[in-house]
């Protein structure tokens, strides 16, 4: 739906890999990107790196689940 290849988190965060199509909006990414720095940046055209503190699993599967319902609310047609 998204456009999700992959999604890798562990304890200090994780990367999430789009396809090359994908239904992110990219003006979202980049206003993600500029006002967190310190927790999101991209790596190569097609890889997000997340920073976070997930070192409890909960908190882990929590957190991409929110970022998930974010990426499907900024997502464009």
């Amino acid at each position: 739906k998204l456009g999700i290849r992959k999604l890798e988190g562990n304890e200090k965060g994780g990367v999430i890999e789009f396809a090359e199509k994908n239904h992110v909006n990219p003006a979202w990414l980049i206003g993600l990107l500029q006002k967190q720095p310190q927790h999101y940046r991209l790596d190569g055209p097609t890889r997000l790196k997340f920073i976070q503190d997930l070192s409890e699993r909960k908190t882990r599967i929590e957190w991409v689940r929110q970022f998930m319902r974010e990426l499907e609310e900024n997502a464009i047609a």
